[in-house]
């Protein structure tokens, strides 16, 4: 193949549908306005000891997570058999709540 593939369009450019099939996500939803705010804590991820450039909500004080609620900050519990969709310019986080241990 002369050319590579083109890449995906990041998450946050993107459309997506996700069908749970095992287990359970708790999704972050954060309104559009919230980027800004949010591509400040993912630079602050990345400058971390881990690198891994991961937002993790759990870890926020009740102060900054107040503030992102009162912007309009959801969590959503996602079970299996259910069906969430995400549009373009919305930030997700999503954490999984059981582990999925499949087998081939």
């Amino acid at each position: 193949m002369p050319f590579p593939p083109p890449a995906p369009p990041p998450p946050v450019a993107s459309y997506s549908i996700s069908t749970n099939l095992h287990g359970a996500k708790l999704w972050t939803l954060f309104p559009p306005e919230c980027a800004p705010a949010l591509l400040e804590l993912l630079k602050e991820a990345e400058r971390s000891p881990l690198g891994d450039g991961s937002v993790d909500v759990r870890s926020w004080s009740p102060e900054r997570r107040a503030a992102f609620e009162a912007a309009g900050m959801v969590q959503v519990r996602q079970e299996r058999g259910e069906t969430i969709f995400m549009y373009a310019e919305l930030p997700n986080p999503v954490q999984y709540q059981v582990p999925c241990h499949y087998q081939r």
